[in-house]
């Protein structure tokens, strides 16, 4: 069953920085996922983007078939990419843009923990990345997600 999580949920989900000792080790190996696949987005021309949020990546915990939706904030027309990772307890990850009309705009729905989407901002500069953890074998899961531009 999935469920979407309201959005006091999602941040208090997402708060690292009190968050025990454990959460710090998933945190770091969220980190090194992302950071695997930085050297090739930059290679192609992307930089993070520090307008969508303000730490350098977005990180929390969900269950199995639980799902989040968190604000960005884009410039219309920019080409952008989103790079999911999750724990070694996730084996499906799925991200999913929307725009501020509910419309989907890009999604990934593979069976894999590193879902990645390319697009373009949407004209209101508005949109929802909804974030679903489909696989989780030990829960909650650990889930990071990061922002970059062109």
């Amino acid at each position: 069953m999935r469920m979407l999580l309201s959005l006091p949920l999602a941040v208090s989900l997402c708060a690292f920085a009190a968050a025990p000792v454990q959460a710090q080790s998933y945190r770091q190996i969220l980190q090194a996922q992302i950071d695997a696949v930085d050297g090739s987005l930059r290679d192609r021309g992307y930089r993070p983007d520090p307008g969508a949020f303000p730490s350098d990546f977005i990180a929390g915990f969900l269950e199995e078939g639980a799902s989040v939706g968190l604000e960005l904030t884009l410039q219309a027309g920019q080409a952008y990419v989103v790079v999911g990772v999750c724990d070694a307890d996730c084996s499906d990850l799925d991200l999913a843009v929307l725009d501020d009309s509910g419309n989907v705009l890009v999604e990934d729905e593979l069976t894999d923990d590193v879902p990645v989407l390319e697009f373009n901002g949407p004209p209101s500069g508005v949109a929802m990345l909804l974030v679903t953890m489909y696989d989780c074998s030990v829960e909650p899961c650990g889930f990071a997600y990061k922002v970059y531009r062109r």
